[in-house]
């Protein structure tokens, strides 16, 4: 579980137990928002006043680095495709990039205030936006 005000994800059991903190983030104060776990075994914990995603090995919470997204991230998801996918909030879209790299791939769509985003069973990206949830549909590229 990702703690938004003390920059910290922290382990939980089944019951719902808090074990420990897994990671500081140290992500520059009261920042920490959405968290993932990529295929690789990567956490990824996006930072929504520093703008950077930062990763950590899930198995020993070693940091991997970090990288620059889009302004006030909050939400994010690991596709099918492999890619990352950054709701971001103050810029009112979602953009893609290369969870090994960083690298940028594009703005996929434009909605406002896009908090937290989920892939559906149908394969298409799902987003929570101001007031209603916004479908952005692969097949077709369009929302």
């Amino acid at each position: 579980v990702a703690d938004y005000t003390q920059d910290s994800v922290y382990l939980y059991n089944e019951s719902g137990t808090r074990l420990r903190t897994f990671v500081n983030t140290n992500l520059n104060g009261p920042n920490t928002g959405g968290i993932e776990v990529g295929s690789d075994g990567t956490l990824y914990v996006v930072g929504s006043e520093s703008n950077q995603v930062v990763r950590f090995n899930l198995a020993t919470g070693a940091f991997l680095g970090s990288f620059p997204v889009a302004q006030f991230p909050v939400g994010l998801e690991i596709g099918p495709d492999g890619l990352l996918y950054v709701a971001s909030s103050g810029l009112n879209s979602v953009s893609r990039y290369d969870p090994a790299t960083g690298a940028p791939l594009g703005t996929l769509f434009q909605a406002t205030f896009p908090r937290d985003i989920e892939f559906g069973p149908d394969g298409d990206l799902y987003a929570a936006t101001d007031g209603r949830i916004v479908r952005y549909d692969f097949a077709t590229n369009q929302v």
